[in-house]
């Protein structure tokens, strides 16, 4: 499904059914089928994967502890030590992107705990790790709970849960051919509660006053946000990426109870007012519980200073590999090299330099892009510092940038860099929201794209970006 259908979709059920009614064991069931339903429909959604059977699970609890025991073993001296704080962030290893002084540096939430810790407030780290990747050392302490959550996942038991009905019988009126399964909705119900108990004893004892989660509407996340709301906690979603009209974790919540839905945060943390517009537009009837803050992006907002010390000692090693014309490419999880950018690359002048850099997510992949690429020995492919120096250091020195959904399109843009969408759903999600993006779906288009995007550069614009006493105020809760 594309994603306007994906959306027209879900907001007929909107219209049609009492989906804010739907709860059990104060688990709002609506946003959780809803979050599922994207993720189960949409090809590029990287989302919850099915969950193996017990069996297989056990196995790869097993395996995994193991991957755990190494990792804090290797890097005991950042474990978190406990204790009460102002501040909670519930993250994931894979927001650690790249590496400072040797340590794996976490861009969305350690900018934020440096911003509150200049005015005396005190934060703590909960870190999960999606597909068990592991990123030591590590630049901030934090604690590693992984394991906690596979186990409990296994101990979690589905059962139905309320709208399965009515969702089952809307669907045999409008959509017979898209009947949804609910085995994997009522899986997550149930973990997701046990998850969310998990959480709240570990926030009994941190007793923080503001909590802040990166992907909230990954399914740990979302717990974490039930717990803190159970608590009386306020949250807080630190945008990653796009939140335009067709992301349905931040657009078109059209039947939000008077109360909010218990797993959605308090705050959408916005780079710009753009966000902040599509999630207000919904979001102003119920402004007590949901609405959007305007923080900006605190590393991208370092990286457009040319005199910061850092951004110079990455911009001397970015500069050792550019040459006069230089293409950013930037992968998702699980695509590989699509073919159809191997065949740009092919089509392109000698002269380009094309730099490949592979999503956070997918570092296991390296050796299989490597690989592909291993055969164009005539054109100059950066791989290595393309994907292991921060994206904003690489960015500064790009002179246009290839991506099939990438919301590298949105960074891309603050820094000026022009983009090439060659996948139909990337131009669907990103055309109306970037300057200038061009759709190219031919080797052909794609390297007169480029071509065009070349002599084109656009003005940066950076980030207004919130400041200490702001954020300490909303600590304090305050703001």
């Amino acid at each position: 499904m594309t994603p306007h259908e994906i959306r027209a979709l879900l907001e007929g059920i909107e219209a049609e059914l009492p989906v804010g009614d739907w709860q059990v064991g104060g688990v709002p069931v609506w946003p959780v089928f809803r979050i599922w339903f994207v993720f189960a429909h949409d090809p590029f959604a990287a989302g919850h994967p099915e969950r193996p059977s017990m069996f297989g699970a056990a196995s790869r609890v097993a395996r995994n502890t193991t991957r755990y025991a190494g990792a804090a073993w290797r890097d005991r001296g950042h474990r978190d030590r406990g204790g009460q704080a102002d501040a909670v962030f519930f993250t994931h290893t894979t927001c650690r992107v790249f590496q400072v002084e040797g340590r794996w540096y976490d861009q969305f939430c350690e900018p934020i705990a440096e911003l509150l810790a200049t005015r005396g407030l005190t934060s703590r780290f909960l870190e999960h790790a999606p597909d068990h990747q592991y990123r030591v050392p590590r630049s901030h302490a934090s604690q590693l709970i992984q394991p906690a959550l596979s186990a409990l996942a296994l101990l979690a038991r589905a059962a139905p849960v309320p709208g399965e009905r009515e969702l089952a019988a809307y669907f045999a009126r409008h959509h017979p051919a898209l009947q949804p399964s609910f085995t994997a909705v009522r899986k997550n119900v149930a973990v997701l509660r046990l998850y969310a108990r998990y959480f709240a004893r570990e926030l009994a004892r941190i007793r923080p006053r503001l909590g802040f989660v990166v992907n909230y509407y990954d399914l740990p996340a979302m717990a974490f946000v039930l717990a803190c709301r159970e608590l009386g906690i306020r949250t807080v979603d630190i945008q990653h990426g796009i939140q335009g009209e067709l992301h349905m974790a931040y657009s078109h919540w059209n039947q939000v109870p008077a109360a909010g839905y218990a797993v959605l945060p308090s705050l959408f943390w916005c780079w710009s007012e753009d966000e902040a517009r599509e999630i207000r537009a919904w979001s102003e009837p119920v402004a007590r519980w949901h609405r959007p803050l305007v923080g900006g992006n605190l590393v991208l907002d370092k990286f457009m200073h040319d005199d910061d010390a850092l951004v110079k000692v990455f911009d001397r090693e970015v500069s050792r590999c550019t040459t006069a014309t230089n293409v950013l490419v930037t992968l998702r999880p699980r695509g590989g090299v699509p073919l159809l950018v191997r065949a740009a690359i092919e089509a392109s002048p000698r002269d380009w330099t094309w730099w490949i850099r592979l999503h956070p997510a997918m570092l296991a992949e390296r050796a299989a892009v490597e690989e592909a690429l291993a055969g164009y020995r005539d054109r100059r492919i950066v791989i290595e510092e393309a994907t292991r120096l921060p994206l904003y250091a690489v960015l500064r020195h790009m002179n246009a940038h290839l991506t099939e959904i990438s919301s590298t399109v949105l960074e891309a843009d603050r820094f000026g860099v022009p983009s090439v969408l060659c996948h139909p759903t990337g131009v669907e999600y990103y055309a109306a929201l970037v300057r200038g993006a061009i759709g190219a779906f031919t080797a052909a288009e794609i390297v007169a794209a480029i071509q065009t995007q070349l002599v084109r550069p656009l003005p940066r614009r950076p980030c207004a970006t919130i400041g200490a006493d702001e954020l300490a105020a909303l600590v304090a809760g305050a703001s």
